[in-house]
């Protein structure tokens, strides 16, 4: 017979679980909400729709004079788009904002499943469910492909531990050709398992990007591609008001930013990064160094790479709710993930924002306190490892990352 305790404990698992979803149903009833009203209201579906349709009539998608807005994205996504495209708008926009929010839900379930420590519990796996629909909202609420580019490199990442190479080099050519900027998280990848994607990736990519071939002629695509490097190379690359990186945070204390220098300061810490990624993998299992790729990719993205406004923070909303969760669970320096996790959210209000101007860097401030974070997480990890296993520290092969989340809950229980 169950004890007091257990049913208590039980039913707080249970409640978890009723919060998690209920939180992501909510979200995805509020968005369709708001869509059906009116699906131009903070979405970007209209421009997706708009160049998908302008692509399959012959017309050049990146001439802004043919619709109002800046299309950024690869010939191959306006391409593939063309299938929800000729819909009536507001139901192209309901399946575009609802396939958003169930590939953001179903990676972060499949991370915590697969690659993220301490998550091995369902009240830990749903727990990290309901603190990462926050962080996630804003962007899902306008239909950003942001969470949607995280969520495809996850899978990637998912299908590298079962070693299913073509799968993986194919979910790592999509986001590069819907945003072009994931390429510095799929070379990373493929840094750490180069015998294995190094070929593979570029047959991926070429494959992806041959898809207009199968409806269009080769002359006229080999242009939209001219067309699509021309405006990432030239109106694209003007900074905008609402970018929020490491450049920001220079002018705030600087009041001018010397390109070149700042340019020397993206390529040096995009050398780091690489260099603890190549590191972390000959030192620890995949699962703990596609979470440290996963990790470094992000927080060099967001603080130092392109083009990173209010909406592209979310690309690090599994991994920052992950840590606020590990954080709690083991009390690793909680208050810290805590403030990380409170200035990510709270800067992805434009509302909140407005109220206190000086939130305006602190969404790169709160990824970099993030990426302290876990590079202590690691180092702890690493120390408890070679504890509890002394021959670790003479360079054998490492046992997969300990996870103290688990006791937690058992002495819970």
């Amino acid at each position: 017979m169950a004890s007091p305790h257990n049913e208590s404990v039980e039913h707080t698992h249970r409640a978890i679980h009723g919060l998690a979803i209920g939180l992501w149903l909510v979200l995805a009833v509020v968005i369709v909400g708001k869509t059906v009203e009116n699906p131009k209201n903070h979405s970007t579906y209209p421009l997706f729709r708009d160049a998908s349709l302008v692509w399959w009539d012959g017309a050049n998608a990146y001439d802004p004079t043919l619709f109002d807005s800046d299309y950024r994205y690869g010939p191959s996504f306006a391409m593939v788009l063309g299938s929800i495209a000729w819909l009536p708008c507001r139901l192209g926009a309901v399946l575009w904002a609802l396939m958003n929010v169930g590939v953001a839900f179903w990676a972060t379930r499949a991370l915590a499943g697969r690659v993220l420590p301490g998550m091995k519990s369902p009240f830990a796996q749903n727990l990290l469910l309901a603190v990462s629909v926050f962080p996630s909202a804003h962007c899902l609420y306008s239909s950003q492909t942001n969470l949607l580019v995280f969520s495809l490199v996850a899978f990637a990442a998912i299908t590298i531990l079962d070693e299913r190479w073509w799968l993986a080099a194919l979910l790592l050519a999509i986001p590069v050709h819907i945003k072009v900027w994931p390429l510095v998280g799929v070379l990373l990848l493929t840094a750490c398992w180069p015998r294995r994607l190094a070929w593979r990736l570029p047959i991926a990519l070429a494959a992806v990007a041959a898809l207009p071939l199968l409806v269009k002629p080769p002359a006229w695509v080999c242009e939209q591609y001219v067309q699509w490097y021309r405006h990432l190379t030239g109106p694209a690359q003007n900074r905008h008001v609402s970018y929020r990186d490491a450049w920001m945070i220079w002018e705030r204390m600087f009041s001018s930013v010397d390109p070149r220098i700042y340019l020397l300061l993206q390529l040096t810490t995009a050398a780091a990064m690489l260099g603890l990624c190549l590191w972390q993998s000959y030192r620890h299992p995949p699962q703990r160094a596609i979470l440290f790729v996963l990790a470094c990719w992000t927080s060099w993205q967001l603080v130092f790479g392109p083009g990173t406004e209010r909406n592209t923070f979310a690309l690090i909303a599994p991994l920052t709710s992950w840590a606020v969760v590990v954080s709690v669970l083991e009390k690793r320096a909680p208050w810290l993930m805590g403030l990380s996790y409170l200035l990510t959210v709270l800067a992805a209000s434009r509302g909140i924002e407005n109220l206190f101007p000086w939130l305006k860097p602190m969404h790169p401030l709160g990824v970099l306190l993030f990426f302290a974070w876990f590079l202590w997480w690691n180092w702890r990890e690493s120390k408890i490892q070679c504890v509890n296993n002394p021959w670790l520290e003479g360079g054998a092969l490492p046992l997969s990352a300990g996870s103290r989340s688990e006791l937690a809950l058992q002495s819970v229980k």
